[in-house]
């Protein structure tokens, strides 16, 4: 971003997927380029492909740290809510974040109010992941075929 910046380039959009270190570092070029005060530098974010729980919730808390008060959300219109997820895992998941996700049917969804998430409960240990997994509820990795991705 700093010679895209010497280039015209007056933003930067945050992905996970590229890395924390980096989302950091280009917040602070843009804090850095900034104080100069000739043109006006701007960070956003954006998911491209997080799947709910711990990708989301990483992503989401990463996006907090960063000052991002909008962030383009992909995942969850791929992805149908929670159900990847066992159904202990799900009950879990909405009971540790009932902010963040609501019960939709027999599984559960991002909690989306006025266009906005509430990622208060994020703000622990672990970008805001303390779920245990289901081990038992996977398919262990000897037994899985591509075919079971099909429904």
């Amino acid at each position: 971003f700093n010679m895209a910046a010497d280039y015209g380039y007056r933003g930067v959009s945050f992905k996970n997927c590229k890395g924390a270190i980096k989302g950091l570092l280009n917040k602070m070029l843009v804090d850095s380029l900034n104080v100069s005060g000739e043109r006006e530098f701007f960070l956003t974010g954006e998911d491209l492909m997080n799947t709910s729980v711990v990708p989301v919730q990483q992503d989401l808390a990463m996006a907090s740290i960063l000052g991002l008060s909008h962030v383009e959300r992909n995942g969850h219109h791929y992805c149908h809510g929670l159900d990847h997820l066992s159904k202990n895992e799900i009950d879990d998941c909405i009971a540790r974040h009932p902010n963040l996700y609501e019960p939709f049917g027999e599984s559960g969804r991002l909690k989306i109010q006025d266009g906005f998430l509430d990622v208060s409960s994020l703000h622990t240990q672990g970008f805001g992941s303390v779920m245990e997994p289901d081990f038992d509820f996977m398919t262990p990795l000897g037994e899985w075929r591509f075919e079971d991705l099909e429904g």
